[in-house]
C-alpha cells in the first residue's frame, strides 16, 4: 500500500493535525482517569479514552514545538475533565502518526501526568461517564480507542 504524500490539494489550515492525550495518574491509589465517549460521537463512540485533542500549529511555526504536547494536554485535559496537571511534570509515554480517513495527517502524543486534586466535571455531550481504573480494572481492549488500555497501564507504571 502506497500513501500519497505530496501536498497537491491540501488545504492550508489542514495539511496535519496535532493531537496531545493525558492518561492522569493517581499515584497514591494506582489509577487512572479514563472518560468514556458519548453513544452519539461521530467517531468511537461509547468507548473509553483520555482527555485530548487537537492543538493549533502556531506555537510548532514558533518553535516551542517541546511546549506544544503539555500545554495542548492541558487545555483539553481542563476542558474535557475539569481536572489541570503541572506540564512540566509530564512523561510522554507513547507517540505515532497515521493518516485518517479523511486523507489528513496526524503526528500525536501521549502524556503521563500526576493528578493533583480536584473533582471530574465531564465536558458536556462529549462523554458519558469517568472512572479511576488500577492496571486490573481497565476496561477490555474492544471497550477502549486504539491503543488506551496498553497506555493507561504503561502510565500506572512510569508515575508510581
Amino acid at each position: 500500500m502506497s500513501i500519497d504524500t505530496s501536498l497537491t490539494g491540501a488545504k492550508p489550515d489542514k495539511l496535519f493535525y496535532v493531537v496531545a492525550n493525558v492518561v492522569l495518574v493517581d499515584a497514591a491509589n494506582k489509577t487512572c482517569l479514563l472518560l468514556k465517549r458519548g453513544a452519539d460521537e461521530k467517531e468511537a463512540g461509547d468507548k473509553w479514552a483520555f482527555p485530548g485533542g487537537k492543538g493549533e500549529h502556531d506555537m510548532i511555526a514558533d518553535g516551542r514545538i517541546n511546549d506544544f504536547f503539555g500545554v495542548v494536554a492541558l487545555a483539553e485535559c481542563q476542558q474535557e475533565s475539569g481536572l489541570s496537571f503541572d506540564p512540566s511534570k509530564t512523561k510522554v509515554i507513547a507517540n505515532g502518526a497515521f493518516v485518517r480517513k479523511d486523507g489528513i495527517p496526524v503526528v500525536w502524543a501521549t502524556l503521563a501526568a500526576p493528578y493533583q486534586g480536584g473533582e471530574v466535571r465531564l465536558e458536556a455531550g462529549s462523554f458519558s461517564a469517568y472512572d479511576w481504573f488500577t492496571k486490573g480494572q481497565l476496561p477490555s481492549k474492544e471497550d477502549c480507542i486504539g491503543t488506551v488500555r496498553e497506555e493507561a497501564a504503561m502510565a500506572i507504571d512510569a508515575l508510581t
